[in-house]
């Protein structure tokens, strides 16, 4: 293959994950807490299911927790992939604690206020005790975004570096 061509989708998969990693990953992984809103409620329902699913052969298991609150439309939703365990202890402690005090406070972004599945940062029982917080919702960003990155810097790297190579101005 041609060494510009070559490098020239190297700079197209660079920009691609960048946008990607920027677009995915970012908004939820540099939203600051003074941009979140509390929604707050009696626990209408709340249910974990568990899914098996597979990716080019590997198996593993995906947890999803929805919650309902009573005269709210949305939906709230987290999702968790657990790997090859049968249970995901924080959904299931988040359950029995919202089931036991039957209130809930769910901060979501301001401008997701409208959303049918907000994303969630924070919950917590109508006592204030914390059941899943802000850096847990933003590590699964956090991983995305890095890879996305790093493999978006990589690819401008790579065209970058053939351009200089071969004496071309950059311009």
């Amino acid at each position: 293959m041609n060494k510009k061509i070559y490098s020239e989708k190297f700079l197209i998969f660079g920009i691609v994950n960048l946008l990607c990693g920027f677009y995915f990953f970012a908004p939820t992984l540099f939203t600051q807490k003074k941009s979140l809103t509390v929604e707050s409620g009696q626990v209408e329902n709340i249910e974990i299911f568990y899914r098996r699913v597979s990716s080019r052969g590997a198996k593993s298991t995906k947890s999803e927790l929805f919650i309902k609150v009573k005269n709210d439309s949305r939906n709230y939703y987290l999702m968790e992939n657990i790997s090859q365990k049968r249970r995901n202890e924080t959904f299931e402690i988040i359950k029995k604690k919202l089931t036991i005090s039957g209130g809930v406070k769910i901060w979501i972004k301001k401008t997701d206020i409208n959303e049918y599945e907000p994303t969630i940062f924070q919950i917590s029982d109508n006592k204030g005790n914390i059941l899943f917080n802000v850096n847990q919702a933003k590590s699964h960003s956090k991983t995305g975004f890095i890879i996305t990155f790093l493999a978006g810097i990589f690819g401008v790297g790579v065209f970058v570096y053939q351009k200089k190579k071969n004496g071309h101005n950059l311009s």
